[in-house]
């Protein structure tokens, strides 16, 4: 397996947005993973893994266009190895191909041929017009690795005792060219989970709490 190791200094404390309420919110998004965390009391806290299949491994893709800023197209556009602008188009980003890069190029008004490191301000201005205009596929989506509802509700069932869970993974969406997937679960009930209590509500971007952007 990986080990990290990480000498910190401060204060060690409870609460919703601790050490600790970061490893428990973990466990609900990586059922698959087993953390054992030693704490500077002399605690120990093992949550053993709820999964022994590893999740699907994403697949890297080129940039889509539509979700490329004027910014990050201009610099694209000076460090190109790419020979032209109709080349750079088709090497540099995902679902272009000649005739896409053609309606583009003419869309921009630029010369599919002109060097890329050579396309002024105004011009990037235009070819980015143009790439928002012109109709492209969207992105392949084997970018994503969802946990999936059942390891959701195992992940879930770790850290919540309760009456009742459900999980739903929603289809693949595109929103700016940039692939994304939404899932969501619910523990309900149970002694642990009074009904009394407020709600407590995780949330998670790739795997990762977002312990400063929590509600309840």
């Amino acid at each position: 397996g990986t080990e990290v190791s990480i000498d910190l200094e401060g204060l060690h404390q409870k609460g919703p947005r601790s050490v600790d309420a970061y490893l428990e919110a973990t466990v609900i998004a990586n059922p698959h993973v087993e953390i054992v965390y030693k704490d500077p009391d002399g605690g120990e806290t093992k949550w053993p893994r709820a999964a022994k299949d590893l999740p699907p491994e994403a697949a890297e893709i080129k940039p889509h266009p539509h979700g490329v800023e004027l910014g990050a197209l201009m610099a694209m556009l000076r460090d190109s190895k790419s020979r032209n602008v109709s080349g750079f188009l088709k090497a540099d980003f995902s679902r272009v191909g000649p005739g896409v890069a053609g309606e583009i190029c003419r869309s921009a008004g630029i010369d599919p041929t002109a060097r890329p490191s050579r396309i002024a301000r105004e011009e990037a201005d235009r070819l980015h017009a143009a790439i928002q205009r012109t109709k492209i596929m969207s992105p392949p989506l084997n970018c994503l690795s969802p946990i999936g509802e059942d390891l959701l509700l195992s992940g879930l069932k770790r850290l919540v005792k309760a009456d009742f869970y459900t999980a739903v993974t929603r289809r693949p969406s595109v929103y700016r060219g940039n692939p994304f997937l939404i899932e969501a679960a619910i523990a309900y009930g149970g002694t642990e989970t009074p009904h009394d209590e407020p709600a407590s509500l995780y949330r998670f971007a790739n795997r990762v709490p977002l312990l400063y952007q929590q509600g309840s």
